[in-house]
């Protein structure tokens, strides 16, 4: 098994115009679209949407959704699957849809 430091523009090129569904520690579970125009489409399963801006950056994923903050994540491949930790501190898996 090898862990992967992203390359700059790799990242974004795994993203643009994909969808990835994630599922965090505690059951709930996401739906990510990644425009290549920018913008990203979050859909949750508490009911949650959202839409914003996105970019990468060295080896991180920043997002700015409506109405909040912009966060910067850091991102890593594993076994293929792109892995990023959340601000709490979790690690999340990118399944592609």
């Amino acid at each position: 098994r090898q862990i992967v430091v992203i390359q700059l523009g790799y990242l974004r090129k795994r993203l643009a115009d994909r969808v990835f569904g994630v599922t965090l520690a505690n059951g709930a579970t996401w739906r990510l679209e990644f425009k290549g125009s920018g913008y990203v489409f979050v859909d949750t399963s508490s009911g949650f949407r959202a839409n914003g801006p996105w970019r990468t950056e060295d080896g991180k994923l920043c997002s700015k959704l409506q109405g909040n903050q912009e966060v910067c994540n850091d991102a890593r491949v594993h076994d293929d699957v792109l892995h990023l930790r959340r601000v709490d501190g979790e690690i999340i898996r990118y399944i592609p849809k």
